[in-house]
């Protein structure tokens, strides 16, 4: 679904060049700024736009995920627990702190 909304020529060839934080920012960017995703795609810079954002929230998560790695209880379900939340939070910092600035500064 989000490949079709790529401009044809950037469709084509693989693998495909976006990670999950440059297809989250894809999404948001046609559901949140259509104009600057219209410009984007006309002047050639869609992919590299997300993949800027897909490396600065690799980078970041990596910094999060190691600040915030919650200590082992000795229970795996509790520490999958632990994992799962850490995961959401760290998921919503990076939207909220990389992905929507950058769609909406734009």
């Amino acid at each position: 679904e989000e490949l079709m909304q790529l401009p044809p020529e950037e469709r084509e060839g693989t693998p495909f060049p976006i990670e999950k934080w440059g297809s989250i920012a894809l999404k948001m960017l046609v559901q949140l700024n259509n104009s600057i995703y219209s410009s984007l795609c006309l002047n050639g810079e869609l992919i590299p736009f997300l993949q800027e954002i897909d490396k600065q929230c690799q980078e970041k998560q990596a910094i999060l995920t190691e600040q915030m790695m919650p200590k082992s209880t000795g229970d795996w379900y509790t520490n999958w627990q632990n994992l799962e939340a850490m995961q959401r939070k760290i998921d919503e910092i990076l939207i909220h702190e990389i992905i929507e600035p950058k769609i909406l500064e734009e």
